[in-house]
């Protein structure tokens, strides 16, 4: 007895209806499009950035010590 193949993958074009192929292709010519001008779109991540308490080694050490320290007294985080 031999096995069915199998796989998930389709082939390019394969019962594609072409109006969906075409709206597909507009629209992605809409968002490859020059963004508009004076929008900076990375301003909101650089200002959250600049907001964080502490940067990632900090919190690391932190992390670290607090581990170290319930460790000493035989605790630990449940």
């Amino acid at each position: 007895m031999k096995a069915a193949a199998f796989g998930w993958k389709r082939k390019a074009g394969d019962k594609v209806a072409p109006s969906l192929s075409a709206a597909f292709e507009e629209r992605a010519a809409d968002e490859n499009a020059e963004p508009p001008d004076g929008v900076d779109w990375l301003s909101g991540y650089k200002r959250r950035r600049s907001l964080l308490l502490e940067d990632c080694a900090q919190k690391s050490r932190r992390l670290r010590q607090e581990g170290t320290t319930l460790a000493e007294l035989e605790r630990s985080v449940s």
